[in-house]
């Protein structure tokens, strides 16, 4: 047949549908968990459709890794810059930057603190990944200033945390 067209319309997904789709999926995840969500709801909540949200991200879990990178996409900068203002000074002051960046983070964003609260119930793959992409290496620098409060005495010893690997 010449003179046909046999490609397949292509689904074209904007910066604009691709963002309120993560929006919506942060808030879902954040609301009920991963197993909660559904791909149905936050393509509805975002406005588009469902097969939009499927081409855009592939699956659920790709979604949710998708979600995560933007939301916690900046934390470690976010959470370094306190203590690098305090730099060597007080440990007092080292403790209460790291402290109170990560209470304004939280209150800047409930998110973060939903998906920890959501997503720390139980030992996943998923955690494993959040923990080693975005959260270890703030927190290997949050247990040498912690040590050092401890061995200070400004703060008692807990149960060591286990390796994400």
């Amino acid at each position: 047949m010449t003179g046909t067209n046999t490609t397949l319309p292509t689904i074209k997904a904007d910066d604009d549908s691709k963002a309120r789709i993560i929006a919506a999926a942060r808030h879902s995840f954040a609301s009920v968990g991963f197993e909660g969500a559904s791909t149905r709801r936050i393509a509805e909540a975002a406005g588009v459709a469902r097969s939009l949200l499927l081409y855009q991200f592939g699956s659920k879990d790709a979604l949710w890794r998708a979600a995560m990178n933007d939301l916690y996409g900046g934390i470690d900068p976010r959470m370094s810059r306190p203590l690098a203002v305090v730099g060597h000074g007080p440990i007092v002051d080292r403790l209460m930057a790291i402290v109170t960046a990560f209470i304004a983070l939280c209150a800047e964003d409930a998110d973060i603190h939903r998906i920890m609260t959501v997503e720390g119930r139980r030992d996943t793959d998923r955690l494993k990944w959040l923990v080693e992409t975005h959260l270890w290496e703030n927190y290997l620098k949050s247990c040498t200033v912690i040590r050092e409060g401890q061995a200070a005495g400004w703060c008692g010893r807990a149960t060591r945390a286990r390796s994400p690997t």
